[in-house]
């Protein structure tokens, strides 16, 4: 009976891990890092990596991850978005296309010590924003190397907009741009932490605001 109880205990935690094999598909070029996207390990199951901990927090519909809510957040923190790790910056993947880019170019989500280097710092510069905490004003002043629109907004931890600071095309060089704390709607944003989100074409820089 005992040995019986013990197969049937595996057979369903062996179903639960399998039915969620599927989200693997649900994210660009994930087959590349697999089950350690979310996981950290082949096996599946708990502890989740910093970019597991987002899915689950941010990412689900129902029971499928929703890949648009969390290609503009950068999960393990090392300044590159979760779209500019699984190439695809802007968000344009779904579920059903061809993985974007090539293969060799992806880098891991979920660690701070994968950057795709190579891929993104020969078109815009790492954000400077000062002061950082502030109360009342953050400067906010990055270098584009190639011609493109440049749209630059504020969102909160939850991928919420906040304040739109620029949408407009240049030819390179460097942007100075000033947030002021206040939304969309002309009303002081809460006290906190936000994301400065600058996209271009080809890619996309995050970097955190600290409002006292």
């Amino acid at each position: 009976m005992q040995k019986l109880i013990l197969v049937a205990v595996f057979l369903i935690a062996s179903n639960l891990l399998n039915a969620k094999a599927f989200r693997v598909f649900q994210i660009p070029n994930g087959s590349v890092n697999s089950c350690l996207n979310c996981h950290g390990s082949m096996g599946g199951g708990y502890p989740l990596t910093s970019f597991g901990q987002q899915v689950m927090q941010l990412g689900l519909s129902g029971d499928n991850v929703n890949w648009q809510a969390l290609y503009d957040l950068d999960a393990d923190g090392d300044g590159f978005t979760n779209g500019q790790e699984l190439l695809d910056p802007n968000g344009e993947w779904s579920s059903g296309m061809a993985d974007p880019g090539n293969a060799t170019d992806v880098t891991k989500p979920y660690d701070a010590d994968s950057k795709p280097l190579s891929v993104w710092s020969n078109y815009i510069s790492k954000p400077l924003v000062t002061p950082n905490p502030s109360s009342s004003i953050f400067n906010i002043s990055f270098s584009i190397k190639a011609p493109s629109f440049v749209d630059v907004k504020v969102i909160d931890l939850k991928g919420n907009f906040i304040a739109q600071l620029d949408n407009n095309y240049y030819p390179y060089g460097t942007i100075n741009l000033a947030w002021n704390g206040i939304t969309n709607i002309g009303i002081p944003a809460p006290k906190g932490t936000y994301l400065v989100v600058i996209k271009l074409a080809n890619a996309v820089k995050v970097e955190k605001l600290i409002l006292n």
